[in-house]
């Protein structure tokens, strides 16, 4: 019988190559706006953590990208985020309907919305 090693090895650092801040009601506008574009019949989601309500936009996995995760970087073509203090996991208006996905629980993005607030105007 042989025996399987497991090795956990998190990510080292997260690069962010751009970042937008909206107020919460531009950002699900924003959201909405691309799902429609895109033909989407789904209900588009948002992830939140600690107060920063964020969609992150990850490049293609390409030779690079894939080198550069397995070095321990990601790359992130995109983040935009908005302050939202309180979690609801459905949002409801005239808008339409917009999901949140707490993410709390994944200790990188309670690291990139930690930064997100610090970058926040």
């Amino acid at each position: 019988m042989s025996s399987i090693q497991i090795v956990y090895e998190p990510y080292k650092k997260i690069i962010v190559h751009e970042i937008i801040e909206f107020s919460f009601e531009d950002l699900i506008s924003e959201v909405l706006m691309q799902a429609r574009a895109l033909g989407g019949t789904s209900i588009p989601t948002i992830n939140w953590c600690n107060g920063i309500a964020f969609i992150v936009t990850p490049f293609p996995p390409t030779e690079d990208i894939v080198k550069e995760m397995l070095a321990g970087n990601i790359h992130y073509a995109g983040v935009l985020f908005a302050k939202k203090d309180n979690f609801e996991p459905e949002i409801r208006g005239n808008f339409g309907v917009v999901r949140l996905v707490n993410r709390c629980n994944n200790p990188n993005y309670k690291k990139l919305a930690e930064y997100l607030k610090s970058f926040s105007r």
